[in-house]
């Protein structure tokens, strides 16, 4: 295994993630490559940006290894305004709303995004796109779920049943979770 923290050459690496790795968390460094303000399916407004993986230190698995991550894209949600449940559409739950708005400005800080001292959260400064950060990636453990039946569809869920291993407890498998650390400072 190559002792270069910065770039891991793709010969020492199997491939990309897969739901039953996991590895302890890790800074890497990620391209903004979307970014748009939407309103999600609950009601609330969000950014919804999507990054991909340019520059990664090695990555040791549990049970399989090094493996290489770069070209992942990963997507990020951060809800600007939530809708109060049980409300008319654009009732906001301000409690809720002005802890995420807290994370906002501080991300835009770090990312170094110019904005006003009052942003106008219906309308955020989008500005993220084609920027580079340091990020820091983590195996999120979540359980395995059935897909969604068309008749659990039509009575409204969201998401299908846990399935369940011989052992009788939820199949746990890892998605990869992120967060914004700051603007990337060096070069790739």
């Amino acid at each position: 295994m190559s002792n270069n923290n910065t770039i891991v050459p793709r010969s020492e690496t199997t491939t990309g993630f897969r739901e039953n790795m996991f590895f302890a968390p890790v800074t890497c460094q990620a391209r903004c490559i979307e970014e748009e303000f939407k309103k999600s399916g609950k009601g609330n407004m969000m950014i919804e940006r999507t990054w991909e993986i340019v520059k990664q230190p090695p990555i040791e698995t549990d049970n399989f290894g090094a493996i290489d991550i770069i070209g992942k894209e990963m997507k990020q949600y951060s809800v600007c305004l939530y809708q109060k449940d049980g409300e008319e559409e654009g009732t906001w739950d301000m409690v809720k709303s002005r802890k995420s708005q807290g994370a906002i400005y501080q991300e835009l800080d770090s990312l170094q995004i110019p904005h006003d001292e009052a942003i106008d959260f219906a309308n955020p400064p989008i500005g993220c796109k084609g920027i580079i950060a340091d990020i820091k990636v983590n195996c999120k453990p979540e359980n395995k779920r059935a897909p969604l039946t068309d008749d659990e569809k039509k009575a409204g869920k969201k998401q299908g049943a846990d399935l369940i291993g011989e052992d009788g407890k939820p199949i746990e498998v890892y998605r990869l979770n992120m967060y914004v650390l700051g603007l990337y400072q060096g070069q790739l």
